[in-house]
């Protein structure tokens, strides 16, 4: 699934999720700007 976020448009996102073991949310790792922007036409 796509969410069509991109530098020059406007994008919200609102998620609702309860915790489990402590914590809402794993996070993965982080990427870079040329990384995220090397899929953007794809």
């Amino acid at each position: 699934m796509r969410n069509q976020a991109r530098p020059d448009t406007a994008m919200t996102h609102i998620a609702i999720q309860e915790e489990q073991d402590g914590a809402a949310v794993t996070w993965m790792e982080h990427i870079t700007d040329e990384e995220y922007e090397s899929v953007l036409d794809r």
